[in-house]
């Protein structure tokens, strides 16, 4: 039998003022322990257990932009592409401040070949961590001078060709 307490946190939950974790009373640690071990299930290559790690999270709770991120890479690693850059958008729009959303969208922009918009981001993190002290803004770093470096042989005169 449900508690007053529980059917005031249910209501709560059904108009909008608690999410799914805060319902189920999930500490900020315990969301963070599984998000840790969805990261280590990503990094040793089981992306479809991470897959649903990060899905579970981002329902559970909504508002934390770690996990949208978490679940871009995971998309991103399984490429599609599409969904990828909509949970970077949504980690964005929580914390605009996201490194690892950015460089990572930065990426995707590259693979559909919006250039401008990657370079965007690619600034935005140089703006953020103007040191490039997180690893994705060194990561960012490699990959603005990997398009610097295509943009120069673009515009570069070319050599007549050979008569």
């Amino acid at each position: 039998m449900p508690t007053p307490a529980l059917n005031a946190r249910m209501r709560s939950f059904l108009q909008g003022e608690l999410t799914l974790a805060e319902l189920y009373e999930l500490t900020h640690e315990e969301l963070y322990g599984v998000a840790t071990q969805g990261r280590l299930l990503y990094d040793s290559g089981k992306t479809q257990a991470a897959r649903q790690i990060f899905e579970g999270l981002t329902t559970l709770a909504p508002n934390e932009a770690s996990f949208h991120t978490g679940l871009g890479a995971v998309y991103q690693r399984q490429e599609e592409l599409e969904r990828a850059c909509e949970e970077y958008d949504r980690a964005l729009a929580l914390n605009e401040r996201d490194v690892a959303a950015l460089c990572n969208r930065a990426e995707v922009l590259l693979q559909q070949g919006k250039i401008e918009e990657a370079a965007k981001d690619l600034q935005r993190i140089a703006e953020l961590d103007p040191k490039g002290e997180q690893g994705f803004s060194q990561r960012a770093r490699g990959i603005a001078l990997a398009l610097s470096t295509i943009v120069q042989k673009l515009h570069a005169p070319q050599p007549p060709p050979p008569k």
